[in-house]
């Protein structure tokens, strides 16, 4: 990979620099995979999950102080999982 240079005798900052089209090609892919980068949020919802001595299909019920409530089931293992909570329950 060799790069020729065509000089400008009447402006000499206009001094091209020819690359083979591999090397062009190379330095392109790398400036598109900048901008390439996914997306990242914070996220709104949280979570809360444990596990209790119960059986399966009996529930657990979850309570906030600001007021929201939500029942889960518990599987046979007792385990519980309330997803898509608002954040502060």
């Amino acid at each position: 990979m060799r790069a020729t240079t065509t000089h400008n005798e009447k402006n000499p900052l206009k001094t091209r620099i020819a690359l083979p089209a591999n090397a062009a090609a190379l330095a392109i892919a790398a400036a598109l995979s900048l901008l390439a980068h996914p997306a990242q949020a914070q996220s709104t919802t949280g979570s809360i999950f444990g596990q209790v001595a119960a059986n399966g299909g009996e529930t657990v019920l979850i309570k906030s102080t600001t007021g929201i409530a939500r029942t889960v089931p518990v599987d046979s293992h007792g385990r519980y999982n309330a997803g898509e909570l608002p954040l502060g329950t």
